[in-house]
């Protein structure tokens, strides 16, 4: 767990020493030039101090990230409001729920409230329209989503019949998105 919240940490730091201003850097640009030929520096560094666009700018795409979130949301939604049994067969797997119906009841509320999220990415990841606000919602939802998961649902699921690794694994999955989120926020802004 702690290598996971130092790989986070990494992740962010580099993610904003990708956008921050660096006031000068154009003049540097035939010393950065001719050092990138000799040890390879990141293109994308040398296409934001020309003024191009880096490869990083198509993976943080607003559009993208949209994307991105409503794909784990549709398939939260799938898993856990169209197929509660599914899902809880799935999930539970180290003792089945005391309850079954119980647990049936409850996954479906975590599908209809990640149902809203699910909707209003889809509609900024279709129309391309995707406002700074819309990027700061994903930046603290996923870094909520990383950080909760890793820190207090992983200490906690097992006493539930919930295996760790059925749980961490969606844990940097968030922390990238965060990261993206976040590269994309600053962009914006």
């Amino acid at each position: 767990m702690q290598r996971l919240v130092v790989c986070l940490i990494v992740l962010i730091a580099q993610a904003s020493a990708l956008v921050a201003p660096q006031p000068g850097a154009a003049a540097h640009l035939p010393r950065l030039e001719r050092r990138a030929e000799q040890t390879s520096v990141r293109s994308g560094e040398l296409a934001r101090l020309r003024g191009g666009e880096s490869p990083t700018a198509k993976i943080c795409s607003p559009q993208a990230i949209a994307g991105a979130q409503c794909f784990l949301e549709a398939a939260n939604f799938a898993l856990t409001y169209l197929s509660p049994d599914t899902m809880v067969d799935t999930v539970f797997t180290l003792r089945k729920p005391t309850d079954r119906s119980l647990a049936l009841y409850l996954a479906t509320f975590v599908g209809q409230h990640g149902f809203p999220w699910m909707v209003i990415s889809g509609i900024y990841a279709v129309s391309g329209n995707v406002p700074a606000e819309y990027l700061l919602a994903s930046v603290i939802a996923s870094a909520f989503f990383a950080f909760d998961i890793a820190l207090r649902v992983t200490k906690v699921c097992e006493a539930q019949g919930v295996s760790k690794s059925n749980i961490i694994a969606s844990a940097p999955i968030y922390g990238i998105l965060f990261a993206l989120s976040l590269v994309a926020y600053r962009q914006m802004s």
